[in-house]
């Protein structure tokens, strides 16, 4: 199961060119546009939520998805958001969004399980 979420777009999103457009990329809802790293993004942009600026377009929110890659990507690797929407390896300090589900080439697009629905938070321990 897949949970969709939709969303009104400031800018276009509208380019369905897989690897290099808006497709299968990390949205950030509070810009409506590609997000920026894994705290910032909330779904992954759908063939069918691809929009022009002003219109209403879906993201996957939980469940099976696929994604753009950032970087050669193997199964089973727990993945991040980074620049522009790409779905890379974690890193000490990024979010985790969800897991590859087949290896996959760097600017490939590739199948995997994701979790956007709760934003982490995050405490200082070094100051407190």
């Amino acid at each position: 199961m897949i949970t969709f979420s939709p969303i009104c777009s400031v800018g276009d999103l509208d380019n369905a060119t897989k690897g290099t457009g808006q497709i299968f990329k990390a949205i950030d809802i509070s810009s409506n546009d590609i997000a920026a790293n894994g705290l910032t993004a909330d779904g992954i942009l759908q063939p069918e939520g691809m929009t022009k600026a002003g219109g209403h377009g879906t993201i996957a929110v939980m469940g099976f998805s696929k994604y753009t890659a950032a970087a050669a990507i193997t199964k089973g690797t727990n993945l991040t958001v980074v620049a522009s929407g790409y779905m890379n390896l974690v890193t000490s300090g990024s979010r985790i969004v969800g897991q590859a589900w087949e290896t996959v080439s760097s600017g490939s697009v590739g199948e995997g399980f994701f979790n956007f629905a709760v934003k982490p938070f995050a405490v200082n321990c070094l100051t407190v």
